[in-house]
């Protein structure tokens, strides 16, 4: 049809990577210009049993939400449809080395105030996530020393302002139909299995909360953000 075709397989592929045995899942750095589609082409994969969709994060939400499920390899890609919201919290250097580990060498063994857990061993996962241009430009020599970006595959792509608008309404009504996880050739295609649900961790307050509802339609994320007072520290919070 025209470019996004390319995208959405160069996704569909990175998803895929976590069923090849014996293989570390790839992860997927997508980048384009503001308005280009970008979030809401991820937003179609959410749901996928396999998937942790995150609008928000810090390390510790992820761990604290999440880790029994790595631990037993039921998640395997953290979706992040706007990197650029974690990383314009305080703490995103501590975010980014935690992802950096996530991907490569694994977790193993974390002790701060917030949490603390020892491994036999090392828990991993992939990450797929979008970034406007300018964001990863203003970046890219930050991460190419510390070796975050080297963790990605990356993907950049731009549109004309009438291909834009293409895109964005074929994006639309796809948004109105059923989403069914990606299969390979010749596989059947099933409805997502794991219910799809939007969690806050914290009340606003600094106190623990948390709550659990349904929502009504996709694309909706899970918020994790740790408690600013009393249940956080440094590099967590």
């Amino acid at each position: 049809m025209f470019q996004r075709d390319l995208v959405s397989r160069a996704i569909e592929l990175t998803l895929f990577s976590s069923r090849l045995e014996g293989e570390q899942p790839s992860s997927l750095l997508v980048a384009a210009q503001v308005e280009e589609g970008k979030s809401m082409r991820v937003s179609h994969y959410a749901s996928m049993d396999s998937v942790a969709y995150l609008a928000d994060a810090t390390a510790y939400g992820i761990v604290k939400e999440y880790l029994e499920e790595l631990q037993k390899g039921r998640i395997a890609h953290l979706i992040i449809p706007e990197l650029i919201r974690l990383l314009a919290r305080e703490d995103s250097g501590a975010l980014i080395a935690f992802l950096g580990e996530l991907m490569e060498e694994g977790i193993k063994e974390i002790q701060t105030y917030a949490t603390s857990f020892r491994l036999p061993t090392p828990v991993k996962a992939a990450v797929i996530a979008c970034i406007a241009k300018g964001n990863l430009s203003s970046r890219m020599r930050h991460w190419n020393e510390t070796g975050f970006l080297s963790r990605f595959f990356v993907v950049s792509y731009s549109y004309s302002q009438e291909t834009a608008e293409r895109v964005m309404d074929s994006i639309i009504g796809r948004e109105t139909q059923p989403t069914t996880s990606p299969r390979p050739s010749g596989e059947a295609e099933s409805p997502p299995t794991r219910e799809h649900r939007q969690r806050a961790v914290t009340d606003g307050q600094g106190a623990c909360a948390g709550s659990l509802r349904p929502t009504p339609r996709l694309p909706h994320a899970k918020a994790l953000t740790a408690p600013r007072d009393g249940c956080g520290s440094a590099g967590w919070a």
